[in-house]
């Protein structure tokens, strides 16, 4: 597994704060009722500085600031934790991943100065439309405010990248909005085709009281295969009143509602075992992920435990898991060093690749890491040929 000398890559969620609530988005059901479980947290200055130390600093050749729940935007002190990198490696390949609705102009101008004396910085803006779309799945960003905010920032001497996920709302718009982007001064626009069109191939849009507004559809020409997940409702409403007497978890109320089979997904665990972990994104990437807890994770699908708010059988059982070998408090960076976490953490999830899930297999590993289809579908050895 991963060495803390072997580490190229840090994958980090600064904050799980957040202005807005996309509909695919873990930290809310469809966009609407917020987790009460989700307990937002944003890393601290000094909490950077203990967790990521100069050393390991200066061996990190990409930084990644984004996440599972939040914006890194969201932190107060991301100007001060973006000093503390350029001055122990300036050089780093620094990339912020933002919605662009969060703070004013003159905080955009100040990162946009700071991070121009940064050659290998950028921000990557995802903004899914114009100013009659974008909103629709960035739920809670205003659009006049994200444009003065990037083009402020790109006046500083900042990078910026379009990032545009395409539905079929903002399609026909994907030529305006590469004439705006060259207009503004982006450096890159990018296109993608968004997941989770879970709905009888739709996305499902609720207000925050847990009531049904519309569905999004996807493009008619796709970047990408959409995920063949079909739930058998789509127009159910999830009270949030209800849920709240009820359940421990609001996403455990959308399961309930007959979406998904606990059983089934438990017996496809076992239906893995022969499956075998091949491509390891931290091994590959030489990438460790970082918690806004300070939570040190190999990767970003192991990293939602903290939060523990999506009741996905996979990471209930790597929480579960967790609990029963090193403990979670112990695989905290602001507790002890993250090279004594990855030295006796990181080595028995490996272990656990050559075990059976009754073994204590880790199913999420086998999902994600697994011999698989370039969409996330685990196909076996004897499908490769």
């Amino acid at each position: 597994m991963l060495k803390y000398e072997d580490v190229k890559q840090v994958h980090l969620e600064l904050s799980s704060h957040c202005n807005s609530s996309c509909p695919t988005c873990p930290r809310n059901v469809d966009g609407g009722i917020v987790s009460h479980e989700l307990k937002p947290t944003s890393l601290s200055l000094e909490d950077v500085m203990k967790i990521l130390p100069v050393d390991l600093l200066k061996q990190v050749s990409i930084m990644n600031m984004c996440g599972n729940y939040g914006d890194p935007i969201m932190c107060k002190d991301i100007i001060g934790v973006i000093r503390y990198i350029q001055k122990n490696n300036y050089l780093l390949e620094l990339n912020i991943h933002t919605n662009g609705g969060i703070r004013d102009e003159e905080f955009w101008t100040r990162l946009g100065s700071l991070m121009a004396t940064m050659p290998n910085s950028s921000v990557t803006f995802s903004i899914d439309g114009l100013a009659d779309t974008n909103h629709l799945y960035r739920i809670g960003v205003e659009w006049d405010r994200l444009i003065k905010n990037v083009q402020a920032f790109i006046n500083a001497g900042g990078t910026a990248i379009w990032d545009f996920l395409v539905f079929g709302h903002n399609e026909h718009q994907i030529n305006d909005a590469r004439r705006l982007a060259d207009e503004m001064g982006f450096n890159t626009f990018l296109e993608g085709t968004p997941h989770s069109f879970n709905y009888n191939g739709k996305m499902r849009v609720v207000d925050r009281n847990g009531k049904f507004i519309r569905h999004i559809e996807p493009a008619k020409k796709l970047a990408r295969p959409l995920h063949d997940i079909t739930y058998n409702s789509i127009d159910f409403d999830t009270n949030i009143n209800s849920v709240s007497e009820k359940y421990s978890s609001i996403r455990m109320a959308v399961l309930d509602k007959n979406h998904r089979s606990y059983d089934d997904q438990i017996k496809k665990f076992n239906d893995m075992d022969h499956v075998e972990v091949q491509e390891c994104t931290a091994i590959r990437f030489s990438e460790i992920y970082i918690d806004s807890d300070g939570g040190i994770h190999p990767c970003c699908y192991l990293g939602h435990i903290n939060k523990d708010i999506l009741p996905m059988p996979e990471l209930v059982y790597h929480k579960k898991w967790i609990d029963e070998t090193v403990g979670l408090e112990n695989i905290n960076a602001l507790n002890k060093p993250i090279k004594e976490i990855m030295e006796s953490y990181f080595p028995t999830i490996k272990q656990g690749w050559n075990k059976t899930f009754a073994q204590g297999r880790n199913p999420m590993c086998v999902l994600k890491c697994g011999i698989q289809r370039p969409n996330g579908f685990i196909r076996t050895t004897e499908q490769i040929s």
